[in-house]
C-alpha cells in the first residue's frame, strides 16, 4: 500500500513519483497527492508494462489529468476512479496552438490565443485512437530559458506538428529532447531539433 502521501517536485527520466517495476499484481495507490513531478514518461504514476489487472489508484488528487500519458503512464496500467484534478482541465482530441508570444494561461485553441510552451501542451491534450490531439508550434525558439521542460514526451496519438525546421527549433541544453515511451500513434513534422 501507498497512502496518504504528498508526491512533489520529483524528477525522473522513468517515472517522476512513482515507478512501479516488476510488482505484484495487486498494489493499492490511494489517497496520495501529486503535483509539480516530471518525467518523460508517467510524471505521477508509471509501470515498466501494461498489468493484467490496472494497478489500483484511487482517491489520489492529481495536478495534471491521470487520464494524459504525461500524468499516469503507459495508458491502462493504472485504475485511478475518484481522481481529484487540481490543475487545468484536460483537453480531449483537441487541437491546440503554442507560440513565442503565448500565455500558458491562454486557451490555446487559436493561434492568437496560444499556449508558451510545447511542454504546457503536452500536459493538456490527451489523444486516442478514436481521436488524436495535434499541437500546432509556431516559428522561435522553445528551449529551457523560455520555460520548456526536457526531455519533452512523444505522447500516444499526439500529433506534434512545428511550423517548419527553417524557423522553429527546439533546443535543450543537454540531453535527450524528445523521449518516445509507450506511443502509439504520433507524429513528428517541422522542427530544428
Amino acid at each position: 500500500f501507498i497512502s496518504y502521501c504528498n508526491f512533489n517536485g520529483n524528477t525522473s527520466p522513468a517515472g517522476g513519483a512513482i515507478r512501479l517495476v516488476n510488482c505484484p499484481d495487486y498494489i493499492d495507490i490511494a489517497e496520495n497527492t501529486f503535483s509539480n513531478n516530471f518525467s518523460p514518461r508517467g510524471s505521477n504514476l508509471s509501470a515498466n508494462n501494461v498489468p493484467g489487472t490496472p494497478y489500483d489508484a484511487p482517491d489520489n488528487t492529481f495536478d495534471v489529468s491521470p487520464d494524459s500519458a504525461w500524468s499516469v503512464a503507459p495508458v491502462g496500467a493504472f485504475n485511478t476512479p475518484d481522481a481529484i484534478v487540481t490543475g487545468p482541465e484536460p483537453m480531449y482530441g483537441a487541437t491546440v496552438y503554442v507560440a513565442e508570444d503565448g500565455d500558458n494561461q491562454n486557451d490555446g485553441l487559436t493561434p492568437g490565443t496560444a499556449f508558451r510552451n510545447v511542454s504546457h501542451a503536452l500536459k493538456r491534450v490527451i489523444g486516442s485512437s478514436a481521436i488524436s490531439s495535434v499541437v500546432n508550434v509556431g516559428p522561435g525558439v522553445y528551449n529551457e530559458p523560455s520555460g520548456e521542460q526536457f526531455p519533452l514526451p512523444i505522447l500516444p496519438y499526439t500529433d506534434l506538428i512545428g511550423s517548419g525546421y527553417e524557423d522553429c527549433s527546439i533546443e535543450a541544453a543537454e540531453g535527450n529532447v524528445l523521449v518516445a515511451y509507450f506511443a502509439e500513434g504520433p507524429s513528428l513534422d517541422g522542427f530544428s531539433i
